[in-house]
């Protein structure tokens, strides 16, 4: 049996060379902004300029090879893993950016290398959540898809902010120092408000989802037990074959309302309220199975086993994250 820490040893081996891109981007954008900024070794600037522009164009095709083979795996917690390296390797500048500034060494070259870091911070994370969640059934990983998705959208909150923030230090700090420190620290706490929102949005989804599964499974077991009564009856009177009464018609209509609560917040984005860029509870595809598991139910309430198992999972999970007052 291949051991996981050999395989990932021999994928960095053939894919080391993607390491060098986010460094040799770092040393062009300092020699660039050694230009700007008019130091007089122009042998050194431009060495560092062409020379980090240079290597991270030669990495390119490693890039994409490295991207080819990672979209080929079906495993998500690989593509979670590559991805969290990215992150941390992409957030270090800026987190070293933000203990100077504490220390109060930063200055404007510092910034500006801060805020091109975490704008692709904030880019890429949203591309990259897609990437990862089209790998391997949600339903199965729903625990992995809770935790996960508002945590990468919380991150890329803080780094969209942060980014402005950033930019303001870079672009004032010298020139109006104190409005510029208090439009910084109005942003970092803008930060912590955006990076709240996703988790308190899906502990709110969660506990929805919580109450109107358990009120569909309550109306699927009364349409259960009526069914079952209309065929005790027609079998002690001998009617013949039970015929749909007005109670079951009823109570399988409530079924059906209910089910429809529960579409909608299985169709709920988890870490956006923006479609466009949120990933829902579950995948489209994922909740036309369900639906259709759920109306195999209804019409016949002996079949509810397979929609009672998923709602089951489900309720399972967003019990852990039930929260009355998100």
């Amino acid at each position: 049996m291949e051991l996981q820490g050999s395989r990932y040893i021999r994928f960095a081996r053939r894919h080391w060379p993607v390491a060098l891109v986010l460094p040799a981007i770092a040393i062009s954008n300092y020699g660039n902004t050694r230009y700007e900024y008019g130091y007089t070794d122009e042998r050194t600037t431009w060495a560092l300029f062409l020379g980090g522009l240079i290597v991270a164009i030669s990495c390119l095709p490693a890039v994409k090879r490295f991207l080819d083979e990672v979209t080929k795996s079906e495993q998500r917690n690989e593509r979670i893993f590559w991805f969290t390296i990215f992150q941390a390797l992409l957030l270090l500048g800026p987190l070293r950016v933000a203990g100077k500034a504490l220390l109060g060494t930063a200055d404007q070259t510092d910034y500006q290398s801060a805020t091109y870091a975490l704008v692709i911070a904030y880019i890429t994370t949203p591309i990259f959540t897609r990437w990862i969640a089209r790998t391997a059934p949600a339903f199965r990983q729903l625990q992995l898809r809770l935790r996960w998705l508002p945590v990468q959208r919380a991150l890329g909150n803080v780094a969209g902010i942060s980014a402005v923030a950033a930019y303001i230090a870079a672009r004032f700090s010298n020139s109006y120092p104190a409005p510029a420190i208090s439009a910084a620290i109005t942003l970092l706490v803008a930060a912590a408000v955006a990076a709240h929102k996703p988790l308190a949005r899906t502990r709110k989804l969660c506990t929805q989802c919580h109450l109107d599964i358990q009120s569909l499974n309550r109306d699927m077991e009364d349409l259960y037990e009526s069914q079952t009564q209309n065929r005790d009856r027609a079998r002690i009177w001998r009617s013949g074959p039970p015929r749909k009464s007005s109670e079951v018609a009823e109570k399988q209509m409530a079924t059906l309302r209910s089910w429809d609560i529960v579409k909608l917040n299985l169709r709920t984005s988890v870490d956006s309220g923006y479609r466009n860029i949120g990933l829902h509870f579950l995948p489209e595809d994922e909740v036309a199975a369900l639906e259709a598991k759920v109306l195999a139910a209804i019409a016949e309430p002996e079949a509810t086993g397979p929609a009672r198992r998923e709602l089951e999972a489900i309720l399972a999970v967003c019990a852990a994250r039930v929260d009355v007052l998100a």
